[in-house]
């Protein structure tokens, strides 16, 4: 072998060491931040988000696990105090005053572009006066809340969440009717 052959053997050697070493370290890097392992993450929707004062309306909130590896185990929905729950009218769960308790959800974990698992639950509500005040939620990986580790064990962090806006929706509609019957 040439000196000019092992010379080309060993720079293309270092080479093919450093990218072996730099796709490795990136790896260690990268893995980790992908699976999102520290993060447990939801979102909480409601529909809809404007209500008329005096009316019965159906709440649809859907929650949704955002997180990359954590199970979504239970959770519990607080409906501000400008609507009133029907008892008994909760789709999933058990109401109690403003506060909708979800238990055993197993909601999976999102993988890759994937969503996570998720859950709707409808619940009919009074609006008897104008106002606003948002829906919050405490959300656990754990499948019920009496793990007796207090509200922060297993704890999901919360999103933004959404407000409610109770007013009145009354109307009337004057005006002309014009009928062009020849067009």
């Amino acid at each position: 072998m040439t000196q000019q052959v092992k010379r080309a053997y060993r720079k293309n050697r270092r080479a093919t060491i450093f990218l072996v070493l730099a796709v490795v370290v990136a790896a260690a890097v990268a893995i980790p931040l992908a699976s999102g392992a520290p993060d447990k993450t939801y979102t909480l929707s409601t529909s809809p988000l404007e209500l008329c004062t005096g009316e019965q309306t159906t709440l649809t909130i859907t929650l949704t696990n955002t997180a990359k590896t954590a199970t979504l185990g239970s959770a519990e929905v607080t409906l501000p105090g400008v609507v009133v729950p029907v008892p008994g009218s909760a789709s999933e769960g058990t109401l109690s005053g403003q506060v909708i308790r979800l238990e055993n959800l197993e909601l999976a974990a999102a993988r890759g572009s994937a969503p996570g698992g998720s859950v709707t639950v409808t619940v009919d509500v009074d609006a008897p006066a104008d106002g606003s005040g948002g829906i919050t939620a405490v959300v656990k990986q754990a499948n019920s809340f009496n793990d007796n580790q207090g509200d922060e064990a297993n704890a999901f962090s919360n999103p933004t969440f959404q407000t409610l806006v109770v007013a009145g929706c009354t109307g009337t509609i004057s005006g002309i009717v014009f009928n062009d019957v020849d067009e």
